[in-house]
């Protein structure tokens, strides 16, 4: 039986304060590790942590100790998800239940939402910064979706396609749609968005400029943006540079040349 919680009254526990690591085992299972600071919030010492891992349907939940001893449990396997794909973690902190323990569902006093674990064995790429959700698209085999106060989402077409995460990965997909996903969403944000946050948050604009910053000879990050007395948008140019230069410089890192060639030229195209 899932435990019921109580969110009222609850602080939002900043995401900077929970470090989540996944690594891949030789045997293909799945582990993580969360580094977790809670210092500043002052909970009570005997509040309960726990640590849960969500993909869609699927659900794991982790004692994590108390505020005042934090002991992560030696079983930190992701049994319930194969893979990292997709997977994010929320990390509650308990207080009490009621008088007798039934009754009342015991009460969230801190709560971090939608953490996106950092891969510890594996490249970063758009892939490990975007949910990949299976979604009617009629014709279309994908797409992606913004929506207000949430992270984007890879929409792939589930009548056509039975595995989006697999389809992905996998070397026709990443060669033929992965740059112009990049150019996608570095778009939305320095252009339509006109995100003017710094790079190094924790919200997921920031780490998107992050990843395209940290790519080889990307310089310090994007050109700053600058307005007509209407609003408009005067250095679109440097803008659109910038970001082009970003897929470029993606597509070189990741051989994106080679990956095509490998199924176009020598695989198996009719």
């Amino acid at each position: 039986m899932i435990r019921r919680f109580n969110y009222t009254g609850r602080r939002r526990i900043r995401q900077e304060d929970v470090v989540v690591s996944v690594r891949h085992g030789a045997d293909g299972v799945c582990s993580f590790s969360a580094q977790l600071s809670l210092e500043r919030y002052r909970f009570p010492t005997d509040a309960l942590v726990f640590v849960e891992a969500s993909r869609l349907a699927s659900f794991m939940r982790f004692t994590w100790g108390s505020v005042g001893l934090i002991s992560p449990p030696r079983d930190r396997i992701l049994t319930e998800f194969g893979t990292a794909d997709g997977v994010k973690f929320r990390v509650k902190v308990v207080g009490a239940t009621g008088e007798d323990g039934k009754t009342r569902p015991a009460r969230v006093l801190g709560l971090a939402d939608s953490i996106r674990p950092r891969l510890e064995d594996a490249p970063l790429s758009p892939l490990s910064l975007i949910d990949v959700v299976p979604a009617d698209l009629g014709d279309e085999l994908w797409k992606v979706e913004f929506c207000a106060d949430d992270d984007p989402k890879l929409l792939v077409n589930s009548r056509l396609v039975a595995s989006p995460t697999q389809l992905v990965r996998d070397d026709h997909f990443v060669s033929m749609a992965l740059p112009q996903l990049l150019r996608t969403v570095l778009t939305q944000i320095l252009m339509v968005e006109r995100f003017d946050g710094t790079d190094e948050g924790s919200d997921w604009q920031s780490q998107w400029l992050q990843f395209a910053k940290a790519l080889p000879g990307m310089g310090s990050g994007p050109p700053t943006e600058e307005e007509d007395s209407d609003g408009t948008i005067q250095n679109v140019d440097e803008l659109e540079e910038w970001i082009d230069q970003a897929a470029r410089t993606f597509a070189r890192k990741f051989h994106i040349d080679r990956r095509f060639d490998s199924w176009w030229n020598r695989g198996d195209v009719a």
